[in-house]
């Protein structure tokens, strides 16, 4: 309806061929995104602020620190959210399925 409202038409993503896979993707990042933000912000959090304390004093930009400390030690949460993600992408099938029930034969196919 809000797009009604805006007056885009409406586009049957589920039943199109262009449209499926990132419909399909944006509802998959909708469902995961929460979990990978709250990791990431625990992982900010285990950052001690006295690393953020002693780069001030050396003048660091925030960029500087955002590449020399806070990215480096956020790593090993990125690796594993990345392992979560590509691990809840290769189940998928489920999602996929239930989309393009109704839908031509082939149309829709993922790769497991």
């Amino acid at each position: 309806h809000v797009l009604d409202w805006l007056g885009i038409p409406r586009v049957p993503v589920f039943k199109s061929r262009v449209w499926f896979l990132p419909a399909v993707a944006g509802v998959t990042i909708w469902w995961t995104a929460g979990f990978s933000i709250l990791l990431f912000l625990a992982g900010l959090r285990s950052i001690p602020g006295e690393i953020y304390e002693a780069a001030a004093l050396d003048n660091s930009t925030r960029w500087t620190t955002f590449r020399r400390i806070t990215w480096p030690l956020l790593w090993p949460i990125t690796s594993l959210v990345f392992t979560i993600q590509l691990i809840l992408q290769l189940k998928i099938f489920d999602q996929v399925y239930l989309f393009s029930i109704g839908g031509r034969p082939n149309d829709n196919m993922v790769l497991v």
